[in-house]
């Protein structure tokens, strides 16, 4: 609701229990404020790799200008078990910018009947609606048409597929009809 001597938040994830935080990024706070602000800040390279748990953790270190920091944690985000064969699906989504449904395309799976989340988030990271395929594999693809209802407003989302192949984010544009 306000900020005090705020001179930022660095970005901090981890991708493992147990691991060190890395720094992935900083947003400049807005000093002394009785405005509510809004920041928003994308992970560039939230993909798990082979050996990760599939679980990561974020936290903000707020920063003020004297150097006095705190910290605060956001609710660890599971992405699917990454496994060895880690972003061997393909994904696609068309036609993006959409206005009325948006068609998505999974292939490459081998593992038959494979059991995938699809989740939508909008574009500061609150999930919007989430649904459960099963994909059949043996190098088939499964068409999931994604319809206007399930994004609330016009604007940038991402879909978020993980399952026990690896994961995968797409960044999408809904337009207003």
């Amino acid at each position: 609701v306000s900020e005090t001597n705020n001179y930022g938040f660095e970005i901090q994830r981890r991708k493992k229990e147990g691991a060190e935080f890395k720094t992935i990024g900083f947003l400049p706070g807005h000093g002394t404020s009785v405005n509510t602000q809004h920041y928003v800040f994308l992970d560039q390279d939230p993909v798990l790799h082979p050996g990760d748990y599939g679980i990561i953790t974020y936290r903000l270190k707020q920063v003020d200008f004297d150097g006095s920091s705190s910290f605060f944690y956001a609710p660890s985000i599971d992405l699917g078990v990454a496994t060895d064969n880690q972003g061997v699906f393909e994904v696609q989504a068309f036609p993006n910018p959409f206005r009325s449904s948006l068609r998505i395309i999974i292939r490459g799976i081998r593992t038959a009947d494979e059991r995938m989340s699809v989740y939508i988030y909008d574009a500061i990271g609150r999930k919007v609606a989430g649904v459960q395929v099963i994909h059949p594999g043996n190098g088939r693809q499964v068409d999931l048409n994604l319809d206007e209802e399930l994004f609330r407003q016009s604007g940038t989302y991402f879909i978020g597929i993980t399952g026990a192949s690896g994961s995968r984010i797409l960044r999408v544009q809904h337009l207003e009809q």
